[in-house]
C-alpha cells in the first residue's frame, strides 16, 4: 500500500508556522551544543520505466529502413515503473559549533518506502487473438516490498549570517546506511511458484511473425533473487535556520545523497524473466539484430491464474464441421454429442467471462463460467533490475542551543 507521504511534512509546517509567529532573536551558538528533530521526504528518483512498448529499427547499409521487432507485451504497461517510490524520513541530529560561522553535525534517522511495480505479463495457451490485435498479453503487476533504512551521516556545515535571525548554509558529508527489505506477499507468492516451475526462452521474429520460435528444450526454474545491502554515501546540503525565540530556531534543508551500491531485483537467475527489445536503431550486421529477445515459455502449469479453457463455437471431427456446447472445455449438450477435444478448446480470460455468461445465459444448460484457481501455461515475461538508492531528501524541523 502506498503511504501518504505528505502528513509528516504539514505537522512540521504548522509548528514552523507557529514558531515563526514568535519575536526573532539572533542566537550566538559558539562553543555550544545544539540538538534538532527533523521530517521530511526521500525521493531517490531512480526507476526504470517499462519496455513494453519498445521497437528495434533494423535499417540497411543505406539507412533505409529494413524490418523490425516489437516488443509483444501490452503497451497498458508502459505507464508503469519499477523503483523506489519516496519515503517519509525521520532525523535526529546533534551539532557542536566550533565557531559562529563553522558546526560539525551527526544525525540518524529512519525511513521505511514501497518498492513497487513489478510489471508481470502473460499471454496464455490457447489464446484465440484476432489478426488486427497481434498480440493478447495480460498486465499482473505487484508491489516487490518494502525497504526499511537507517541512514547515520557525519556532515560539515558552514553558515553565512551567524547574526542575522535567517541564517543560510551549505555543507558536506558522508555516512553509512543500514538498509533491510521486506518482501509483500505477492513477491512471496509469485517467487515460490516460479521455482516449482520448468520452461526455456523464446525467440522473438521479426514484425511479420506474432508467433516466436519455441524452445526446444526446459529447464527447471528459479525464483526472485534480491539484493538490498547497506551502503556508503557522501552527500551536500543546503538550507537554512530562522531563530524564532531564545535558544529556539526552525529549519529546512534539501540533501542530495550518493550512494556507492544498489538495490536489485531479479527472476529465473537473471534481471528479468523473458528478454525485452530495445529501443533503438540497429543496421544489418549489428548483433543486436541477431540476439534474442522474447517472453519466457512455460508448458504446463503457469504463474497466474488468467482464465480457463472453454469449448469453441465449431470444431472439426472427422472432416466434419460440428458445433460445441458452450461452456467448460469438453462440456457436451447430450450424451451422443460428439465431445470437444481439449485441443480444439479456446482460453478464456477472466476479465472476459462476464460477458462471456451474459452472452450464453440464454443457451439451454449453459452452466456459467468462473475462475478456477489453476495457474495457467504460456507466454510471460516478469521484469526486475537494479535501482540507485541516492536522491534528494527535503526535511523541516527545528533546533535548541544549549
Amino acid at each position: 500500500m502506498r503511504r501518504p507521504c505528505f502528513r509528516p511534512l504539514l505537522a512540521v509546517s504548522l509548528v514552523v508556522a507557529v514558531l515563526g509567529s514568535l519575536p526573532a532573536t539572533a542566537e550566538e551558538v559558539e562553543k555550544k551544543f545544539r540538538i534538532g528533530f527533523s521530517l521530511g521526504q526521500h525521493n531517490s528518483r531512480d526507476n526504470l520505466p517499462s519496455d513494453s512498448a519498445n521497437i528495434l529499427t533494423v535499417v540497411d547499409e543505406n539507412a533505409e529502413w529494413f524490418t523490425q521487432f516489437e516488443d509483444p507485451r501490452n503497451d497498458n504497461a508502459a505507464l508503469g515503473q519499477f523503483q523506489m517510490r519516496a519515503a517519509d524520513r525521520m532525523s535526529v541530529t546533534g551539532q557542536y559549533a566550533v565557531n559562529r560561522f563553522f558546526l560539525v553535525e551527526a544525525s540518524v534517522g529512519y525511513q521505511r518506502g514501497d518498492v513497487g511495480d513489478v510489471e508481470m505479463q502473460a499471454q496464455f495457451s490457447g489464446l484465440q487473438i484476432d489478426l488486427e490485435e497481434r498480440y493478447k498479453y495480460t498486465v499482473y503487476n505487484f508491489m516487490a516490498g518494502e525497504i526499511e533504512s537507517i541512514p547515520i551521516h557525519l556532515s560539515a556545515i558552514v553558515r553565512f549570517r551567524p547574526k542575522a535571525a535567517f541564517n543560510p548554509y551549505l555543507g558536506i558529508g558522508g555516512g553509512y546506511t543500514l538498509v533491510g527489505f521486506e518482501p509483500s506477499d505477492d513477491l512471496d507468492r509469485v517467487s515460490g511458484i516460479i521455482d516449482s516451475l520448468s520452461g526455456g526462452q523464446t525467440t522473438l521474429m521479426d514484425y511479420l511473425n506474432t508467433v516466436p520460435t519455441f524452445p526446444t528444450e526446459y529447464v527447471g526454474m528459479t525464483g526472485a533473487r534480491v539484493e538490498a545491502p547497506s551502503y556508503l554515501e557522501w552527500h551536500v546540503i543546503g538550507g537554512f535556520e530562522y531563530a524564532v525565540k531564545r535558544n529556539w530556531a526552525v529549519y529546512a534543508d534539501l540533501r542530495y545523497e550518493s550512494a556507492n551500491r544498489t538495490f536489485f531485483l531479479g527472476f529465473n537467475g537473471s534481471s528479468s524473466l523473458g528478454i525485452s527489445v530495445p529501443a533503438r536503431q540497429a543496421t544489418l550486421g549489428d548483433p543486436a539484430v541477431t540476439a534474442q529477445y522474447g517472453p519466457w515459455y512455460i508448458p504446463s502449469s503457469g504463474i497466474v491464474d488468467g482464465g480457463l479453457l472453454v469449448n469453441p463455437v465449431s470444431f472439426y471431427s472427422g472432416g466434419q464441421l460440428v458445433e460445441a456446447m458452450p461452456g467448460l472445455c469438453g462440456t457436451v449438450a447430450s450424451p451422443t454429442a460428439t465431445p470437444v477435444p481439449v485441443s480444439a478448446c479456446e482460453f478464456l480470460l477472466i476479465s472476459e467471462m462476464s460477458d462471456y455468461n451474459e452472452g450464453y445465459a440464454d443457451v439451454e444448460g449453459f452452466v456459467p463460467v468462473s475462475p478456477d484457481g489453476v495457474a495457467d501455461p504460456g507466454l510471460y515475461y516478469v521484469r526486475g533490475g537494479s535501482l540507485k538508492y541516492g536522491g534528494a531528501t527535503l526535511q523541516i524541523g527545528f533546533r535548541y542551543t544549549f
